[in-house]
């Protein structure tokens, strides 16, 4: 869990939401700089308090104080989300060995701008002809020559 707290009135929340009141008094958390400073301490407090809580739980607590945070997701959780499902963020496409398969989608989206379709990675030399022939101008029959002496598959 993320849990931000940029202000001195997120601080005091903060600590109404974790329950810890020594915290609010603590000389060594008094202000955004000393808290900064003390980070390893403040850090360990914070971490004292947020075991005792489930995942639900802690979110209900810093809703509820209307704390700023956010639930730190592996990248499964993450691509399951509402707005990772809506930005098309994961995509199936057809492999030519192993059928459907999903893909991470495009991250960089423009609107109204057409998008070339996300195609699924290749099988090893599934292009070297093309690439021999229209990138290095070899005829069909020097790539002919080059499979027979084993330099390409």
């Amino acid at each position: 869990m993320v849990i931000a707290c940029l202000t001195e009135g997120f601080w005091h929340r903060v600590c109404a939401a974790l329950e810890m009141p020594d915290a609010k008094v603590d000389p060594r958390f008094a202000s955004l700089e000393l808290r900064r400073d003390n980070r390893p301490a403040l850090t360990n407090r914070m971490s004292e308090c947020t075991r005792l809580f489930t995942l639900a739980e802690l979110e209900a607590r810093l809703i509820a104080h209307q704390v700023p945070h956010a639930a730190v997701l592996g990248v499964q959780a993450a691509l399951e989300q509402p707005q990772a499902k809506a930005r098309e963020m994961v995509v199936e496409v057809e492999h030519a060995e192993l059928g459907t398969i999903p893909l991470v989608g495009r991250s960089v989206k423009f609107p109204g701008a057409p998008q070339a379709p996300i195609t699924a990675p290749p099988t090893l030399g599934q292009h070297t002809d093309q690439i021999l022939s229209e990138t290095l101008g070899k005829t069909v029959d020097e790539i002919s020559a080059l499979r027979v002496r084993g330099v390409v598959q």
